[in-house]
């Protein structure tokens, strides 16, 4: 029984361990227009911000938010399209405002800049001390990065850190500087860090699977073993 009960064990170890790779879709996606038709940004992506500040007893403090689906036909985004800069900026919640800025160099676009507008009388902040709209930025950040005529996708988790908040892209599709006329996206540059972390658990779950299989195994001999001892 004591040995029922490790396969048992070990297998749900196995199970949960292959099963922790999931894809966090979002209902918000954005496009941005420019001259003549075409549509030189194309977004979608779930973000989390963590926003850290001081309550009224001087103690450090984090809120978490999720970036709420917006309806783009709605109004409430803008941005623009130019040669070297493209721009998404997203109005939420009534004071709240994200501004992301794209750069191009040598053949590739990233998300360079980005400032997060946010309202501390928001009641997810705990007895803020600074009650009141607030700005936090980052800069020179190179993230997001993508061939230009490709978009760039990442189904893991991407921080970008800011002053005094980190924004995270739970999911993203991003394709920026592009010369088409449609909102559907190019061939996807897959994000490094998604091939990093999915390699070793593959082959963890293979570790595992054989691990389990040469356990039983033994278990089978030694469970004939006995018998052939027993009609001895």
């Amino acid at each position: 029984m004591k040995f029922l009960a490790s396969i048992v064990i070990l297998g749900s170890i196995v199970a949960f361990s292959c099963a922790q790779t999931t894809d966090t879709p979002t209902d918000n996606h954005f496009k941005i227009n420019g001259t003549d038709g075409v549509v030189c940004l194309v977004a979608d992506m779930g973000v989390r911000f963590s926003i850290n500040y001081l309550n009224t007893d001087d103690k450090n403090m984090t809120a978490l938010i999720d970036l709420p689906s917006v309806n783009q036909t709605a109004g409430g985004v803008t941005g623009m399209c130019e040669n070297d800069t493209n721009s998404l900026t997203i109005d939420f919640l009534k004071t709240w405002q994200l501004r992301l800025f794209f750069g191009k160099d040598s053949g590739s676009f990233a998300l360079e800049n980005v400032t997060l507008v946010y309202d501390t009388s928001d009641p997810i902040f705990e007895k803020p001390k600074n009650m009141g709209v607030h700005n936090t930025t980052g800069t020179n950040l190179g993230l997001l990065k993508g061939t230009i005529g490709n978009s760039f996708l990442c189904k893991k988790n991407v921080d970008a850190m800011l002053d005094t908040a980190t924004m995270t892209f739970t999911y993203v599709q991003v394709q920026a500087f592009s010369t088409e006329k449609t909102d559907t996206f190019a061939d996807a540059d897959d994000c490094d860090t998604e091939t990093s972390e999915i390699v070793p658990i593959v082959v963890g779950c293979a570790l595992g699977a054989l691990v389990l299989i040469v356990l039983i195994a033994y278990l089978i001999g030694r469970k004939r073993a006995k018998r052939g001892y027993q009609s001895v």
